[in-house]
């Protein structure tokens, strides 16, 4: 692996990259690509976009009716179209803020 890059640290992730070297690549090759398989027959499995296809950066804002404190929280678009989500407190379902 190469040594990440002080001065590039991914601010919205908080971490830096840490990019394999070609010989890295070269010697966990197989491995990534079992995994890639596994990946995708899995994503498959379940009926969702491979996240090569599916993942467009974008995220929902969900709220329910807790006034205080508000409750809200960011989910993908994908997994917000899997079923509803129903708040422990106030028994409402999580809807687009």
């Amino acid at each position: 692996m190469k040594r990440p890059h002080r001065e590039s640290p991914c601010a919205a992730k908080g971490f830096s990259p840490v990019p394999l070297t070609d010989q890295a690549a070269r010697g966990y090759a197989p491995l990534l690509t079992a995994l890639g398989e596994a990946l995708d027959g899995a994503v498959t499995a379940v009926g969702m976009e491979s996240p090569a296809e599916g993942r467009s950066g974008t995220r929902l804002t969900l709220q329910c009716e807790c006034t205080v404190p508000v409750r809200t929280f960011r989910i993908g678009p994908c997994n917000a179209a899997l079923g509803h989500i129903v708040c422990g407190v106030c028994d409402a379902e999580f809807a687009e803020k």
